[in-house]
């Protein structure tokens, strides 16, 4: 099964729009993880 590593991206997506949201800094390590 290889669901668990897009499961873990889309958090992490939602966590970076989060981020976003509160005015955080995002480096672009941090952006392009599971890319």
């Amino acid at each position: 099964r290889n669901d668990s590593k897009r499961d873990k991206r889309s958090a992490w997506e939602d966590l970076l729009k989060v981020m976003e949201r509160c005015g955080l800094p995002i480096s672009d390590r941090q952006r392009g993880y599971f890319l």
